[in-house]
């Protein structure tokens, strides 16, 4: 049985205004988001979409904005098993960011949820998979911190 979700959380040094900028704004994004892709498509409101463009792989990802509650909650629907693919509830994940103050600072968690039900192709495993998602969301957060904080220092 697969693990339904991924959670993980870090504490950034900035406001949360600062971060939601770097979570959410296409320059942040082409910077922390996108290890190799390009940020075709980002269209910031609810049913919107976000397209990378993953040459490496010779893919594209889509996904579609779901929630937009600046700036506490941003999620998107992405079907990362099914490069091309419009994401459904039946061939994709919900990424959910929720910024929370936290004194001077911001608390950002990420939650991936959706695994349990999503049959991910086997060539498609090593990239789209919980295993290397919960691999991977630790080094967004901290390319996300890194970047907010460099960002509050200008």
């Amino acid at each position: 049985m697969t693990a339904d979700r991924i959670e993980k959380d870090i504490r950034i040094a900035a406001p949360v205004e600062q971060v939601w900028a770097v979570v959410t704004e296409r320059r942040h994004m082409e910077e922390w988001f996108t290890h190799g892709a390009r940020l075709r498509e980002l269209d910031l409101r609810p049913g919107g979409r976000l397209v990378l463009d993953q040459e490496a792989m010779n893919a594209t990802t889509i996904a579609r904005i779901v929630t937009l509650d600046p700036p506490h909650v941003f999620s998107y629907r992405w079907a990362m098993a099914y490069p091309g693919s419009e994401p459904t509830e039946e061939n994709s994940t919900l990424v959910e960011f929720r910024l929370t103050a936290d004194g001077d600072a911001t608390l950002l968690q990420v939650t991936e949820s959706g695994f349990a039900n999503l049959v991910i192709p086997a060539e498609q495993e090593a990239c789209a998979g919980p295993e290397a998602h919960s691999q991977g969301w630790p080094i967004y957060l901290e390319e996300i911190r890194k970047r907010t904080e460099e960002f509050a220092l200008k």
